[in-house]
């Protein structure tokens, strides 16, 4: 056996003779852990005799071994001058790239990904080449000839590898083409590989990283009016605070991916014909990115890095930025902004909230009896109520208070709209104006609405008893207590401009009597009445983007067909999909992607796994991925979700690639959002975890570790990035958060997890799931806990 002063090792010879052998595998791990095998000579000799080893699982092996030590103390000493030096760093960076490639070129086999394992290695020591701006040139010229010669290969290298090389390519150029850019390279390149790469606790080195940028910053734009986006004051800079100690990158490094990110975000807006978008992430880009960036900097979790080495940071982004012609070419558009947007993103509270509380004022206190024209003073009324409904529900207020004055208002009258109250149940004023209104438009005499029933109508009151008006006529109908041209008479009247402003209530209220009751063939006529007032040229655009969220989780996706009495009186199958259609078009869908979503349905593709396909291709193709979070729980809940994300990544995770799959679900499980929006990570951790490592239970030998890998990338990486969140909040916050915007704290899901872990003791899964955390360096640091419940 070799010791540090040679470098070569005979024991790798003989693992020609045994391939992949177990024994071999571990004799050199106890070498290289007591010091006997540095991993310095263990690395040079494999990369050098790799040529000899023509088994794949040995060169995967060995491959692996190396890698298992990237974050150990053993790794420090491949930095050291003294047994690094640059031509031997260099040969060996040359060399993984030529065992990179000629494992492409021979198709590695399926269950030895040596592709995988060597693009990794590669990684591993490229970040170590040092003093790379004194070197010759004809060194670095190899090295670029070398790297060029495998990306023009058009491997499917993953993106961590691919990012970084190309990057390092990119530094070479300009130190072979630019003598005189040689300073400013090297200030570019040491500030770069300033990466400190943590283990399975969090993020990486990865150097061109979209996907995680480009879902933080899509979460900003599209969240831009509510908690945690761009708007949200300090609280927005939040993400970006944990984006930054997840990756654990560099000022210089950091900013370059948020600025690409950034751009090539608003590029692919661009490019998008039928994107309504490009106008807001120019301005997101122009006008409050510059902002967040500042108060970034500021934050207390900021603090220990100086305001040059922030400036010097932008410097080499912006360096950085301005290579990227074609993806800038596309920022000369034609700019209309969009003020109302555009507005969200900069001011969330204190103004919008003014404004709100004086309209809610006159909705509480109107009445009509001193007016001229009552009819003319109601829809002026109605118009507020909408108003009121719409910006509530944008900007997340529904549930504060408001002041005007020394009065405290509450949004009580708006929320009662879609509430069915029991008739035998109304007492004053309510039963008062219920039994006149009703009489009004559901009599079969009536004639209309005269002047004096609106003018001894508080507005107010009329608003909180429409749904109830119109869901007990809907009953009397289908229990043949009232024809059914009556009720479309009465109809008549809430697709109007008389009444059309409670239908946010009424069609809410009318929604959830159909999800309490179920599609029996009765509750056809609820149907029909929808599309009456949905499908109404009168009807207010504010009414179906609220009520779309509840009508596509409720509505159903096939015809209904009517019951056999009804087939004999005339009656045909009812189909929701133009309800739902509308739906989704409320919701910024064009005509055509509504129509995909409709087709997606009726071949069981629904919208929420094409969500999460559309974010994993984008990643996969190079693009900044979005992936709306909120937006996908309207349609299912929260269960259904993550069992269908989990779905999808793990169909990813089989193509090698674990990166990918593995920074879209921190982003989905960790990253803060609405109060509305339920907390994922406890939700995955305690309730879809459990089914996950049973199903990996049963797989094969060969598929079970995989599945682990992925799945402790996740828990880790996740909770790595909550705990993160933790700390963003009480830095940004006066005083302590009251709400646990990720459900619980990291270290509480953590110490449960490792209970929950230690419970299922006869799983072979969760048996390697606990040996994998525990043995974790940077894991068992952030979560120190975690082994109590052991």
């Amino acid at each position: 056996m070799c010791t540090n002063g040679m470098r070569t090792d005979p024991s790798l010879t003989v693992a020609q003779s045994y391939p992949g052998d177990p024994s071999l595998r571990d004799y050199l791990r106890v070498a290289i852990q007591d010091g006997t095998l540095s991993l310095n000579v263990f690395i040079s000799t494999f990369l050098s005799t790799w040529v000899e080893l023509e088994k794949a699982s040995t060169l995967d092996m060995l491959c692996k071994l190396a890698l298992d030590y990237q974050y150990s103390a053993q790794m420090e000493s491949y930095l050291r001058p003294v047994l690094g030096q640059f031509s031997e760093q260099l040969t060996n960076v040359r060399k993984a790239m030529a065992l990179l490639q000629m494992e492409y070129s021979s198709h590695s086999t399926q269950f030895h990904p040596v592709t995988n394992s060597a693009s990794q290695l590669l990684l591993m020591i490229l970040p170590h080449i040092s003093d790379i701006a004194q070197r010759p040139r004809h060194e670095l010229s190899m090295l670029y000839s070398n790297g060029q010669q495998l990306l023009d290969q058009g491997y499917r290298i993953p993106m961590e590898a691919k990012g970084m090389l190309e990057d390092y390519l990119l530094s070479l150029s300009v130190l072979l083409h630019d003598d005189k850019a040689t300073q400013q390279a090297q200030a570019f390149h040491t500030l770069q590989l300033a990466i400190v790469k943590s283990d399975t606790g969090g993020g990486n080195s990865m150097s061109s990283d979209l996907i995680m940028c480009g879902l933080v910053l899509h979460a900003l734009i599209s969240r831009r009016a509510n908690e945690f986006g761009s708007g949200d004051g300090r609280r927005a800079v939040v993400p970006l605070i944990t984006l930054a100690r997840w990756t654990a990158w560099t000022p210089a490094i950091f900013y370059t991916q948020i600025l690409r990110s950034a751009v090539a975000s608003f590029a692919q807006a661009a490019a998008n014909p039928s994107s309504k978008h490009a106008n807001l992430w120019r301005a997101f880009i122009v006008g409050r990115l510059p902002r967040l960036l500042l108060m970034f900097e500021k934050s207390p979790d900021m603090d220990s890095i100086s305001e040059i080495d922030w400036r010097l940071a932008m410097h080499v982004a912006v360096s950085s930025l301005l290579q990227q012609a074609e993806q800038l070419s596309r920022c000369d558009i034609v700019y209309q902004q969009n003020s109302t947007d555009t507005m969200s993103s900069h001011i969330r509270s204190p103004v919008i909230q003014d404004l709100l509380a004086h309209a809610l004022l006159i909705v509480e206190d109107y009445d009509c009896e001193t007016v001229g024209d009552p009819q003319a003073a109601v829809t002026h009324y109605g118009n507020i109520v909408l108003f009121l409904q719409l910006a509530l529900a944008k900007y997340h207020l529904a549930g504060a208070k408001f002041t005007v004055g020394d009065r405290t208002l509450t949004c009580n009258t708006l929320e009662s709209a879609s509430v069915t109250f029991r008739i035998d149940g109304m007492t004053g004023e309510d039963k008062t104006v219920f039994s006149s209104w009703q009489k009004a438009l559901f009599d079969k005499g009536n004639e209309g609405i005269d002047d004096s029933i609106l003018r001894s109508t508080r507005p107010c009151s009329l608003l909180r008893i429409a749904a109830t008006l119109l869901s007990h006529s809907i009953v009397q109908c289908a229990e043949r207590k009232l024809d059914k041209d009556t009720l479309i008479m009465g109809l008549s009247f809430f697709s109007g401009p008389l009444l059309n402003w409670t239908l946010v209530g009424v069609v809410a209220a009318i929604l959830k009597d159909i999800q309490r009751k179920g599609f029996f063939p009765p509750m056809i006529l609820h149907i029909e009445t929808l599309q009456t007032l949905l499908q109404s040229p009168a009807c207010p655009a504010p009414v179906p983007r609220l009520s779309a969220p509840l009508m596509l989780r409720i509505l159903p996706t096939t015809k209904l067909q009517p019951s056999p009495a009804a087939v004999a009186r005339g009656a045909v199958p009812l189909d929701p999909l133009p309800l739902r259609k509308l739906a989704l078009q409320a919701l910024g869908s064009n005509a055509e992607d509504a129509r995909n979503s409709l087709v997606m349905h009726s071949t069981h593709v629904d919208p929420v796994t094409h969500a999460i396909a559309d974010a994993i291709a984008s990643a996969q193709a190079g693009k900044a991925p979005a992936l709306d979070v909120d937006r996908c729980l309207l349609f299912t809940t929260p269960t259904k979700f993550l069992t269908s994300l989990w779905a999808q990544l793990s169909i990813q995770s089989t193509t090698g690639d674990l990166e990918a799959p593995r920074r879209i679900a921190t982003f989905v499980l960790s990253m803060p959002r609405s109060p509305r929006s339920p907390p994922l990570l406890p939700i995955f951790l305690h309730a879809i975890l459990p089914s996950i490592i049973t199903a990996a239970d049963h797989l094969t030998p060969a598929d079970q570790p995989l599945a682990v890998e992925l799945i402790v990338g996740v828990i880790s990486s996740a909770l790595a990035a909550a705990l993160f969140v933790d700390a963003a909040l009480l830095s940004v916050e006066k005083q302590k958060e009251k709400r646990l915007v990720l459900g619980q704290p990291a270290l509480t899901m953590a110490r449960r997890l490792s209970g929950e872990l230690k419970r299922r003791a006869r799983s072979q899964t969760s048996k390697m799931v606990m040996q994998r955390l525990t043995s974790s360096t940077s894991f068992m640091a952030n979560f120190p806990t975690f082994t109590t419940e052991l």
